[in-house]
């Protein structure tokens, strides 16, 4: 027997599924030129936002071949004298930042993405931290479009710092659908600079 609440999910999962191949397809379809110019857009709007000036600590992802590249912001930060971090995954869907201070101290990890290692100090709240989080899409709420793994939504879901989403402005969408674990971002950058969320 299926209860309503539980098609209702299933819906949101089918609709999650063709929105993900939509903008994978995308993603996939930008030149390699057009990325790095959008890409560098999105960092210099990162650092006009008075977020990003008063952190200390910002919390960035590795990217994969074909998400927003974090290399510039973590270059900017670590110039800045902000300590940066990036997430690994653990059992359970859960994950955990560690301080990363130069990328040769990345290693490969689950899903084929750099992490860092293990050893490495562990991330410890402090007031004005920011951050990155990475989608496919987002929507005009600053609700995301992920993977389907939901390792952000459960780290975002107690993180109260500054949630800063990052995405192409093509890939905007007026309303993703969304579950009830699902967390919306604080501020949304895309390469035409600050989006304006509806809350």
């Amino acid at each position: 027997m299926i209860f309503a609440g539980e098609f209702f999910m299933g819906n949101i999962k089918f609709e999650k599924s063709v929105f993900r191949e939509k903008y994978k397809a995308k993603r996939e379809n930008l030149s390699h030129e057009e990325k790095k110019i959008r890409d560098s857009r999105i960092a210099e709007s990162l650092f006009l936002t008075m977020a990003y000036r008063g952190a200390r600590q910002v919390l960035l992802y590795s990217a994969m071949k074909d998400e927003i590249s974090t290399e510039s912001i973590f270059i900017r930060a670590v110039t800045d004298g902000k300590v940066c971090f990036f997430p690994r995954t653990a059992d359970l869907g859960n994950m955990y930042f560690h301080a990363v201070n130069n990328m040769s101290e990345m290693g490969k990890g689950s899903y084929g993405i750099k992490e860092p290692l293990p050893s490495a100090p562990k991330y410890s709240e402090k007031a004005g931290d920011i951050c990155i989080v990475p989608a496919l899409s987002y929507d005009r709420e600053g609700y995301r479009l992920g993977y389907g793994g939901g390792f952000y939504d459960r780290f975002l879901s107690s993180f109260s710092g500054t949630r800063i989403g990052i995405c192409y402005s093509d890939n905007l969408e007026k309303r993703l659908p969304r579950g009830k674990y699902d967390v919306c971002v604080d501020i949304l950058l895309t390469e035409k600079g600050i989006y304006r969320l509806k809350k």
